[in-house]
């Protein structure tokens, strides 16, 4: 007697499965049940059968043995969800896939995830949509060209779309270009880039962003962005050689931003750049290296007078711009090195706003004012800031043919620096037609030098000048606001040739209610001194302070005494002026000039004792 046996309604599910995926074994293959690879002629083919199988929660491998042209392919799997497709070569030589016609290469949808791993050169770009993730662990993608016809998201490489993610561990993004934004890669809103290794490099855009253009958020972690440009298509200034923030977030942890530029005219930003106009940006370094960027416009390094820009750590060097070689913008430095930059003015940064709590600023030079920083409130940057709680600005230079300014700072037009702590050491200006403020100059004379500076710790030390302020020049509007005050800290070892080794004021207010200012004594190293080249006799300039005035006041020995401001030298000198003018009036020949004379002497005495401190 036979026996029939049933199967269950399940089991007779399974076994059709089971036979359904022996069928089509010759083009898909379990690889010890972590993916599935599939089979095929060529590339085409496997994108096809992966088009008709594909499931949700299944990674496939796809591997490619011979270059190979295919159309642009979309990876989108309706009704499936985390699908990953893993792209590869076989060993050797790469393999180049290039596009047979218009398009993205690759365009990766909702759920979706593309990983490009080695042995692969994508000579087409890739598109990653919202809700589409791609992952780069090698490869490569080469060579493209894009024209977007001004798109703010282009991406001449990779192009991400609102929501998407892009993940970077390795492989290269190189010599691709884009009429738009974005060179390399470019970011979208709410988009997310993430940077831990492989390269950007040699992508240029005729807009902005020469490597990445970011307009959603990017996270480098590692990496390098280099070689990249950005210009504008009739010679103008573009922004951002290596990377250009547009309204997005940059957060640099680690990695190389080098050797990147902007070209044209004007511009900015040859390594990292926000926008000139608008709301900017949201850039933190907390570490890596920013170097050897250039631009003729502002700021070699970084541009960022839109936007906000906090330097935690890292390095900013060997950048070179027009102005501000390192910097060019409104920031906080909270750490880091800004060193080795050059430009005409502000060799390592260029600001309006600025507040240095720690970090060194150093080795910068400057070719006309502002070896370390410069800060000034003429055309766009109306009204500078500047506060000093840390940190050190030290041994940058002002090498001018003509006349240089400020060898750690220089501040001009409407400007306030407020020194609470730090040290400026170290700094030295020199310039063929003269050189003035080795350690900062403050004001240079001109009408609109409504400048102050307020010293309330920290120190000036070992800087040097070709004329006048080893350590401090001051020449500003003579009203009581502007100029030196002195509350606390110390200024010596500063040198001069001609005078004030400490402190030079050619114009403008100079009080002290605290601090020392060393003068000059043999052995001491803490004297400030003057040194003129033409006279054997050093007391000529004032080697602690030398106050250009009528009388002139020149003080060689250290003074710990307080000064008083210009308000009470003022008020007596009117005082003298008037008694003056009344004795003339009453004449000589006149019983009561006897006495007038008497009280003019008085008060002339008064005007001395308010203007000068002893000798």
């Amino acid at each position: 007697m036979k026996k029939i046996i049933t199967l269950p309604a399940t089991g007779l599910k399974n076994l059709i499965f089971a036979m359904l995926a022996l069928s089509i074994s010759s083009f898909a293959q379990a690889d010890s049940g972590k993916e599935i690879v599939v089979n095929g002629k060529n590339l085409a083919e496997k994108l096809q059968w992966l088009q008709a199988n594909a499931e949700s929660n299944t990674q496939y491998s796809i591997v490619v043995s011979g270059n190979e042209k295919i159309s642009s392919q979309t990876l989108s799997y309706a009704g499936k969800r985390r699908v990953t497709v893993r792209l590869s070569g076989t060993a050797g030589k790469e393999k180049i896939i290039s596009l047979s016609s218009g398009g993205p290469l690759f365009t990766v949808e909702d759920y979706v995830t593309l990983i490009l791993d080695k042995n692969i050169d994508l000579q087409g770009s890739c598109a990653v949509n919202s809700g589409g993730t791609f992952t780069m662990i090698g490869g490569k993608i080469s060579g493209n060209r894009k024209i977007y016809g001004y798109s703010t998201n282009s991406g001449g490489g990779v192009s991400l779309g609102k929501d998407a993610k892009f993940t970077m561990t390795g492989g290269e993004i190189s010599g691709n270009s884009v009429n738009g934004n974005g060179g390399g890669v470019s970011v979208g809103e709410n988009a997310t880039f993430t940077m831990t290794g492989g390269e950007i490099s040699g992508n240029s855009a005729e807009r902005n962003g020469g490597g990445v253009y970011v307009a959603g958020k990017f996270l480098m972690e590692g990496g390098k962005i280099s070689g990249n440009a950005a210009y504008d298509e009739n010679g103008n200034g573009a922004y951002g050689g290596g990377v250009y923030v547009d309204n997005g977030i940059f957060k640099m942890t680690g990695g190389e931003i080098s050797g990147n530029i902007v070209n044209g005219n004007g511009g900015g930003g040859g390594g990292v750049s926000m926008p000139e106009y608008g709301d900017g940006g949201d850039f933190t370094m907390e570490g890596g290296v920013i170097s050897g960027n250039k631009t003729s416009g502002c700021g070699g390094g970084v541009f960022a007078f839109r936007g906000k820009f906090n330097m935690i750590d890292g390095k900013i060097s060997d950048n070179t711009a027009g102005v501000g070689g390192g910097v060019c913008g409104n920031f906080t430095m909270k750490g880091g090195l800004i060193s080795s930059n050059k430009s005409e003015r502000g060799g390592g940064i260029f600001t309006k706003v600025f507040m240095m709590e720690n970090g060194i600023i150093s080795n910068n030079t400057a070719f006309q004012s502002g070896g370390g920083i410069y800060g000034n409130s003429s055309s766009d940057y109306d009204g500078v800031t500047f506060n000093m709680v840390g940190g050190e600005i030290s041994n940058n230079t002002v090498s001018s043919d003509s006349k240089g300014y400020g060898g750690g700072i220089y501040l001009s037009g409407t400007a306030t620096f407020t020194m609470k702590n730090g040290k400026f050491y170290g700094n030295s200006v020199s310039g063929k037609s003269g050189g003035y403020g080795g350690g900062l100059c403050v004001g240079k004379g001109e009408n609109n030098d409504y400048t102050k500076f307020v010293m309330e710790g920290g120190e000036i030390s070992g800087n040097k000048v070709s004329d006048e302020g080893g350590g401090i020049y001051v020449n500003v509007v003579n009203e009581p606001s502007y100029g030196f005050k002195m509350n606390g800290g110390e200024i010596y070892g500063n040198k001069a040739i001609w005078a004030g080794g400490g402190v030079y004021v050619s114009s403008g207010n100079f009080s002290k209610s605290g601090g020392t200012i060393y003068g000059y004594a043999k052995g001491d190293d803490k004297g400030n001194r003057v040194k003129e080249v033409t006279s054997t006799n050093d007391k000529e300039g004032g080697h602690a302070v030398y106050i250009n005035g009528n009388p002139v006041v020149r003080i060689d020995t250290t003074l710990n005494e307080d000064i008083a401001g210009a308000p009470d030298c003022d008020e007596e000198r009117m005082k003298t002026v008037m008694l003056s003018r009344e004795c003339a009036k009453i004449g000589k020949g006149n019983s009561d000039y006897s006495q007038c004379a008497r009280n003019y002497t008085a008060q002339y005495k008064k005007f001395e004792q308010a203007c000068r401190a002893r000798q």
